[in-house]
């Protein structure tokens, strides 16, 4: 990854990054006045791009800072400092989320959200990955097997949150899946429990309304 000094206006801006909070572009814009840039933005450098119906090489794309870029366009900057990452959708989306990871006004909710999101691309990342077969070693010899990382443990090292952070986001979403299940296992034991406390004669009746439900 390396820095680029690329200028403000050429700089395209996708979709997702079309709004804007004002009160955010206030504060860098005066913060970036009294003491400059201090966080590059992103982009990554597009080979070919259509551009108002004309095809148009080397487009640089916004990645990650929106109202860093908006700043610097309302203060007049012709350019601005970025790092360039691999051109790439998926690589890019990854850089993205682990940026706006950092943001202090994300909710709880919409930090678990990037952190699902993060770990969904990771591991669709290695399911394109060919697998390579390991190389033969010497009789006598052997390596230790090494054990892959989690994909909590991934996405805390890449996007520099806590483990414990990414296990809860990533647990929560487990959790609200698991209810269904929950919720029927609760049922079933009510059942059960019913089952066991009926007499004679209601279990009889309430097999023959089954029964009969089954047949209509």
């Amino acid at each position: 990854m390396q820095t680029l000094r690329v200028t403000t206006d050429s700089i395209e801006i996708g979709e997702r990054h079309r709004s804007l909070n004002e009160d955010a572009c206030a504060r860098l814009m005066a913060s970036m006045k009294e003491i400059g840039l201090k966080q590059p933005i992103s982009i990554r450098v597009v080979d070919l791009m259509v551009i108002d119906g004309q095809e148009v090489e080397g487009v640089p794309v916004l990645v990650a800072g929106r109202h860093r870029l908006e700043a610097a366009r309302r203060l007049g900057w012709a350019s601005i400092d970025c790092f360039e990452v691999e051109d790439d959708p998926m690589s890019a989306e990854l850089w993205e989320i682990a940026e706006n990871l950092h943001r202090c006004d994300l909710t709880r909710e919409q930090r678990d959200e990037h952190i699902r999101r993060y770990g969904e691309l990771l591991a669709k990342r290695d399911a394109e990955i060919p697998v390579v077969q390991n190389e033969p070693v010497e009789i006598g010899y052997a390596r230790p097997p090494v054990r892959p990382k989690g994909i909590a443990l991934r996405i805390a090292e890449e996007t520099g949150l806590s483990k414990s952070t990414v296990q809860r986001a990533l647990g929560g979403e487990q959790s609200r899946a698991r209810r269904p299940q929950r919720a029927a296992g609760k049922q079933l034991e009510s059942l059960k429990r019913a089952w066991r406390e009926a007499g004679p004669e209601a279990r009889r009746m309430f097999l023959d309304s089954i029964q009969r439900k089954e047949a209509a």
